[in-house]
Parts: C-alpha cells; structure tokens; sequence
C-alpha cells in the first residue's frame, strides 16, 4: 500500500526511555491512521520494535476502514499516562483519527512532495 506521508514520535517515560511509539500514516486517498505500541515493564524499550508494532496497526486500520484493539489494561493505560503523550487514547489502532496541532504538522512535514494535499 502506497503511503503519501508517514511520520513517528515517541512519549517517554521520566527517565527518557521510549515506552510508547507513534505511528501516523496517510495514505493517497487522504486517509489518515494512527498505531500505537505500547512497552510492557517487563520489556527493554526498542525503538524499532516499537515502529514496526506502531506501524503494523496503523496499516491494520487504513485496510479495515476501522478502529481497532482497544487500550483496556491498566499497566498499558499507566504506561501511557507516566509519559509525555498528549492524551490517553482508546484504541492502538485508529482510522480518521483526531490530530492535534503536532501530529497534523508532523504528518505534513513528512508528505511525499508534488500533491500539496494537507491533514
């Protein structure tokens, strides 16, 4: 699937570790996604795990047009909340998510040049 944009940022936890990854897609229709993964505690942050996770659900919602894989365990909504993310979401996989202020600049900076389409 050909993505027009594709851009990551992290929330970290008080010792600056990447516990939570971000993954925002769009896709040439104009379709935005967004995945998260999630660091357990018993878990070493990696970044690039994290990507991957975070890019597999955002991908997960562009195919299926939906929301998906709800953020119900406490030590996941914890993890989230301990770090600088800017709010608690409720699904690790969103379809036409509402963007903040950041992630839309984020999304833009990160588009494929030549359309001049914006978020």
């Amino acid at each position: 699937m050909e993505m027009e944009a594709e851009a990551y940022y992290y929330g970290r936890d008080a010792g600056w570790n990447p516990v939570v990854t971000i993954c925002l897609l769009k896709n040439e229709a104009g379709h935005v996604a967004k995945g998260m993964a999630i660091c357990s505690n018993l878990e070493t942050p990696c970044k690039r795990k994290g990507r991957d996770i975070a890019r597999g659900r955002a991908l997960q919602a562009l195919v299926r047009e939906d929301n998906g894989l709800p953020v119900e365990r406490f030590e996941a909504c914890m993890t989230i909340s301990e770090t600088d993310c800017h709010e608690l979401p409720s699904f690790k996989s969103s379809f036409n998510p509402r963007l903040d202020a950041y992630e839309k600049g984020l999304v833009r900076m990160n588009q494929k040049r030549g359309n001049g389409n914006g978020v």
